[in-house]
């Protein structure tokens, strides 16, 4: 399994667990259900507060997010503060990546995830292990990493489905990797980009993928939910 994530205990089978299933069963409790199961997972990221990743606190302020806004029932304000939520983790992410350490080749640990993506694809297209376009690749993987982490952040904010589409790429490369040191920290991420495709979904199965439809929504438009979807499918898998 992924190293940067806990491994899960007895009181998940017996706690989290049922919560889930009992949320997903249609009743007047259900939403109450729901709020309960996202406040436990915030009661188990505080008794494992401070030994947590990152993304952990990112993800355990979206479950804040949604027990705040269930009390109001405003599940529109709750999508949209998920998605700024969302971009701003990827921005803050390249943001704490900006320093000595991380920026510089020999220290960095992009250099080994770059190494080890690199490990796996044919010697015939990356060339030998020392020649000068694998040498010139690790040198520079810290600040692609920088600069792709807080592109999909901005794209997020400004061209959700572009930033969908290269955020589930970069994730799926992640997960590929052979030594996966950072499959939390992508599972967490591919799986929050739900938030930016249930409009454009919804706007592909109700008006069909030629055209222009009646409401502005252009052709292309659908294509990339179409497209979002499909490499989101294959990044779950």
């Amino acid at each position: 399994g992924a190293i940067d994530n806990r491994p899960i205990g007895r009181s998940d089978w017996v706690v989290r667990l049922p919560l889930i299933v009992l949320s997903t069963v249609p009743s007047r409790l259900q939403r109450l259900l729901l709020a309960c199961a996202h406040f436990v997972n915030l009661v188990f990221f505080a008794a494992h507060f401070p030994f947590v990743w990152d993304h952990m606190c990112w993800a355990a302020l979206m479950d804040l997010s949604f027990v705040l806004f269930s009390l109001t029932g405003d599940l529109n304000g709750f999508f949209s503060c998920c998605r700024l939520q969302h971009a701003l983790f990827y921005c803050a992410s390249a943001f704490w990546k900006v320093n000595s350490n991380f920026l510089d080749a020999r220290t960095s640990c992009g250099t080994l995830l770059g190494a080890e993506f690199l490990s796996i694809l044919p010697e015939s297209i990356v060339g030998p292990p020392g020649g000068s376009f694998v040498k010139g690749l690790l040198h520079t993987v810290p600040v692609q990493t920088v600069v792709g982490e807080y592109l999909i952040g901005q794209l997020l904010l400004s061209f959700p489905l572009g930033g969908v589409v290269l955020g589930l790429a970069f994730h799926l490369m992640v997960l590929m990797l052979p030594v996966n040191a950072a499959g939390g920290f992508s599972v967490m991420c591919a799986s929050r980009m739900i938030f930016f495709l249930l409009d454009p979904v919804a706007a592909f199965l109700d008006l069909g993928f030629q055209g222009d439809g009646a409401d502005g929504s252009s052709g292309s438009l659908r294509f990339f939910g179409l497209l979002s979807v499909v490499v989101a499918l294959v990044g779950g898998l």
